[in-house]
């Protein structure tokens, strides 16, 4: 699955943009230069699919139309054999450089994971986008309609997922493994953008390419990346083509239909911004205007000021064009629902910053940032040093250029840096303004390092200003790279296996605040989750309402609740309930398992009476109707007094029914905070939980009363995770497996004799070249978990009331009276 995203995925994006880029080349009557074919086709793609997934009835076209524009390309221009070899070497470069997180990590996967919940969103709209279009008739109430209702039907800009969404139908791979392969190509594209606009100022390819290549990589840009930005890598990789194209439309005359490549890039950065685009948009048209006019003047052509304004009319004309889905959702941009650019004057605090600590700096566009997390302030040594060498030969860029009456790099950085400062000026929001700032972000540090080369060309030791700027993005990226977050492919894909089995078999109750499976993987069987943006109440047997974040044993939950769904969804953990007995198990995972009841069950359930310690921990997390509560339930059975079992087997004696109980057994708990642990370390005593800042070993003295086989568990979240030994031995260990609330890792089976073993969990330093390993903040220990292996009397249960007492004295985690449907 690793090669198909990041070989084949590539591959097909790149084939599409080719065959693509020919057929726009041949339409506007113009040679494009080889290395921005693949770009402009790529912006064309996007146009064609989000015109045909306008129109419900031809959404299932979007995809065969773009494969065949692109094969009618490819037959028509051979453009493999036009492309330069240090155009691709760069493109392919910039592709490893983004993906090297999840290359490092050796699964296909996504990043950003708990960093921001949107990724889960935007796969929700791709995927609903490509098979139903801007319509959801025919789609069962459930979160995942609710949330594409929420989206695209208030007019949010749709551009960013088209390319995604036709390659991904193309390969036939899950959106999940592909969105970041999809945005390394968007900033490869700006690669082969930036490699075509230096070559006035660079002769030399390689080093052209060198400059591409460290150009694509903003440190800004890349923080983005990491954190699912779809949007922002789409829009900064348009943006960029429209900035080349702009810049060579200024320098050489151009027809109306010559200008159709600068019209689409245009076109298709208002598709994937809304009108916000026009930050960039009119800028860029008024410093065309000016520009050409100022070059006819020089000159000394007449009707200079029609020119320029026939030039700029033509442009506007096929940008509009270009935009046709931009002007459907103008309705929608005027009542307010802008989205990414709505004004923030009036916003809270919270609201206006979203999930930003503070507003960002201005100088990130400089594309340096040496902190882990663009969010924080970075240090002032080494980063004010190395802004200051950036944006001191980023004018120097500019000035070498305009001594050579060549206006274009004025224009990219004019339009990008003008673009911000429009945003800032209209009182955007600061989260809003973050994103401007990161697609604006590449123009300053490609200025700088056309500088450096140009420099380098005339005198060696300029070359250090060159390693100057490039080690200043490249320390930033590895940082950032070193801090990044990792979806866990394994649970992700037993969430896709799982979607393939509920799907016509919903509705889906998924018990588990797990925002991926109800807004993309369990999509086709209806899901809805207790604390998640729901279509329905779900209340506990008390009436507690949960939102994000929080959780509930299944028990907490009444019969109905629970029965009108068809299929239930469990984490397959040491402390989950066991859904009612109507409901028989599907499938089981390491992480989840999957029950459904017939759609005519043939039994009726009277009573079902919860046992374990809900009564005691009803929910962790938060409530829309009740307080947040801190402490998680770990006991999901319990032996129930005799005169209870007596009196419900009268109770099915009664309805001319039987007894069902599910025996199974308790973990032995050691909650984190009875263990032995390094002062250091964060001590939540509301939660009992133990969050590790440095390295250390914290340890647990267990006494097992007869020797026996356990699984052995921990709880919490492992970002860096833990090392764990059992009297000295390593048995395991867990990294990369990031949970919201109250989940449990299997670490290993161990075998124990009677007596005290000592169990000891090991933070480790952080590993220098392993993703992910330098975040501190997200590695939280919650308990130790062993759970008995291969119990005797753990299952079903159904006895007749006369032998209701044989359940006394067993450990049960439900019981139940029923009678026949």
């Amino acid at each position: 699955m690793l090669l198909v995203a990041w070989i084949a995925y590539p591959l097909v994006l790149a084939a599409l943009g080719a065959g693509w880029g020919v057929l726009v080349e041949r339409a506007a009557g113009t040679d494009l230069h080889s290395a921005l074919l693949i770009p402009v086709g790529l912006a064309a793609v996007l146009t064609v699919a989000a015109m045909l997934t306008e129109i419900r009835p031809l959404v299932p076209a979007a995809v065969p139309v773009c494969a065949a524009g692109a094969l009618a390309g490819l037959a028509w221009g051979r453009p493999w054999r036009r492309l330069e070899r240090w155009s691709l070497v760069a493109a392919a470069a910039v592709v490893l450089a983004y993906g090297a997180p999840v290359i490092g990590y050796g699964h296909a996967t996504f990043l950003g994971y708990l960093r921001l919940d949107d990724t889960a969103t935007w796969f929700d709209l791709t995927s609903i986008l490509f098979t139903h279009g801007h319509s959801v008739a025919g789609l069962p109430s459930s979160t995942y309609r609710l949330v594409y209702e929420a989206y695209v039907g208030h007019g949010y800009p749709v551009g960013a997922f088209m390319i995604f969404g036709v390659a991904q139908g193309l390969l036939g791979s899950s959106l999940a493994w592909v969105l970041d392969p999809y945005m390394a190509c968007c900033a490869a594209s700006i690669a082969l953008s930036v490699y075509a606009f230096a070559k006035p100022f660079i002769s030399s390819p390689a080093r052209r390419a060198a400059v591409a290549f460290f150009g694509a990589q903003s440190a800004l840009l890349y923080g983005y990346y990491l954190w699912g930005g779809i949007k922002e890598l789409t829009a900064a990789y348009l943006l960029a083509l429209a900035s080349v194209l702009a810049a060579a439309a200024l320098e050489h005359r151009s027809s109306g239909r010559q200008l159709l490549p600068l019209g689409l890039s245009t076109g298709a950065l208002l598709t994937t911004l809304s009108f916000g685009a026009g930050a960039w948009i009119v800028p860029g048209l008024v410093i065309l205007l000016a520009g050409r006019w100022m070059k006819n003047r020089i000159a000394g052509t007449g009707a200079r000021l029609r020119d320029a304004a026939k030039t700029t009319a033509w442009l506007a004309a096929v940008t509009s064009l270009c935009a046709v889905p931009a002007w459907l959702g103008l309705p929608a941009f005027l009542r307010g629902a802008g989205f990414l650019f709505a004004s923030g004057k009036d916003a809270p605090p919270a609201v206006a910053l979203g999930n930003l600590l503070h507003p960002l700096s201005g100088l990130q566009l400089a594309g340096i940032w040496t902190v882990g997390d663009f969010r924080r302030t970075a240090p002032l040594l080494p980063t004010a040093p190395l802004i200051a060498i950036a944006l001191a030969a980023a004018l120097a860029g500019l000035w070498l250029t305009l001594r050579r009456r060549q206006l274009t790099l004025l224009v990219w950085v004019a339009v990008s840096v003008g673009g911000c400062a429009l945003l800032a000026l209209a009182g955007t929001s600061p989260w809003a303004l973050g994103k401007g700032l990161a697609i604006s972000s590449t123009a300053v540090p490609v200025a700088a390092l056309i500088a450096a080369a140009m420099l380098w060309a005339r005198w060696r030791p300029a070359g250090l200003l060159l390693v100057a700027v490039a080690a200043g993005i490249c320390v930033s990226n590895f940082l950032a790279y070193h801090d990044a977050t990792l979806a866990p492919h394994d649970r992700m894909a037993e969430l896709a296996r799982i979607g393939g089995l509920v799907a016509g078999k919903g509705p889906t109750f998924v018990n588990d605040y797990e925002i991926y499976a109800d807004r993309y993987f369990l999509g086709s069987g209806a899901p809805v989750e207790p604390a998640e943006y729901r279509s329905a109440d779900l209340p506990t047997s008390r009436g507690i309402l949960l939102t994000k974040t929080a959780y509930a044993d299944l028990e907490s939950f009444s019969l109905p609740t629970l029965l009108p769904y068809r299929s239930i969804v469990i984490r397959d953990s040491p402390v989950e309930s066991r859904p009612p007995s109507v409901y028989r198990l599907i499938w089981r995972g390491r992480y989840y398992a999957l029950y459904q009841r017939p759609a005519q069950p043939a039994v009726t359930i009277v009573t079902q009476v919860p046992l374990g310690d809900q009564t005691a921990y009803p929910y962790c997390g938060n409530a829309e109707n009740g307080p947040a509560l801190a402490l998680c339930s770990v006991a999901p059975a319990s032996v129930p007094p005799c005169a209870l079992v007596r009196g419900l087997g009268r109770e099915a004696a009664a309805v001319g029914g039987r007894l069902v109980a599910y025996s199974q057994p308790d973990p032995i708990v050691v909650r984190a905070d009875q263990l032995l642990w390094p002062a250091a370390w964060y001590h939540n005593a509301a939660a009992h939980t133990l969050t590790p800042d440095s390295p250390g070993t914290a340890a647990a003295h267990v006494r097992i009363t007869a020797a026996r086989t356990f699984e052995l568990w921990l709880g919490g979240s492992f970002a860096r995770g833990f090392r764990v030994s059992v009297d000295g031995h390593h048995v395991g260990s867990v990294s990369n497996e990031i949970f919201d609330i109250n989940d449990y890792a299997p670490i290993a089976r161990v075998r124990l004799s009677a007596g005290v073993h000592t169990i000891a969990i090991t933070y480790p330093p952080a590993d220098v070249w392993l993703p992910g390993s330098g975040n501190n903040k997200l590695t939280t220990l919650s308990a130790i978990l062993l759970e008995p292996v291969r119990w005797a009397h753990a299952g079903m249960v159904r006895v007749p009331p006369a032998r209701a007492r044989s359940l006394c004295g067993r450990s049960l985690d439900w019981i139940e009276v029923v009678r026949p449907a």
